[in-house]
């Protein structure tokens, strides 16, 4: 964990003294280690305009980045401490408990993309070598096979876990993400004689409880 994320984990896990909650502090500490918040971190920024007023979403300021680790921190912490959802690996257990293994459902989706992988290499070394049209279509439709597998594969993984607790702190933070990044262009007011204010970004939202309340098309948009 860099120093960053553990500032801000810090800052929220200091205060908790209970020996009870111990594991509860360790799992926060592990999911503010996962990809996913870089991830997100890392988008580049897009413009569009919708009914009539231009959106734009941006990378997030430095301040604003410390904000969504600390929200991420507390959505986590909050459901561990709550019966919502349950964690991914005890929903794994239960699913296994019945007959379906769904790490061996991510074996499966891991060995399907080497074989994928070394069909491209073969098909790439074959346009190389100009190989005839036979051959080309032979590996464009094994590579095509396979892909369509390994999608419904991954379909089937994510949906045994789409009610993981996990999985519902990764929504959260795509949501106040998109809160955080969006940004609308407020045109100038007219000064009169051909004067203009200078149009300017401004945030879309001016907390999250409004995001939550606006128009769903418009957080798709920008989602």
């Amino acid at each position: 964990m860099d120093k960053e994320k553990k500032l801000v984990v810090d800052s929220i896990v200091d205060d908790i003294k209970d020996e009870k909650l111990k594991e509860i502090k360790d799992k926060l500490k592990e999911a503010m280690d996962e990809n996913l918040v870089e991830s997100l971190l890392s988008s580049n920024e897009i413009e569009f305009e919708y009914l009539g007023i231009d959106y734009k979403v941006r990378k997030l300021l430095y301040k604003e980045r410390q904000e969504l680790y600390r929200e991420r921190a507390k959505e986590h912490m909050r459901l561990l401490q709550s019966d919502e959802y349950v964690p991914e690996d005890k929903i794994i257990e239960l699913y296994k408990n019945k007959g379906t293994d769904i790490k061996e459902l991510g074996n499966q989706i891991k060995a399907l993309q080497k074989q994928i992988d070394n069909l491209n290499m073969k098909l790439g070394k074959a346009l190389k070598d100009k190989a005839n049209d036979k051959e080309l279509t032979t590996y464009k439709n094994q590579i095509s096979d396979l892909t369509d597998k390994q999608k419904d594969i991954s379909i089937r993984k994510t949906n045994y876990l789409t009610y993981s607790l996990e999985n519902q702190v990764n929504l959260y933070s795509y949501s106040y993400l998109t809160y955080l990044s969006s940004e609308k262009l407020e045109k100038g007011k007219d000064l009169g004689e051909g004067n203009k204010e200078q149009d300017k970004w401004v945030k879309v939202w001016n907390n999250y409880d409004e995001f939550l309340n606006s128009e769903e098309e418009l957080i798709n948009l920008l989602a």
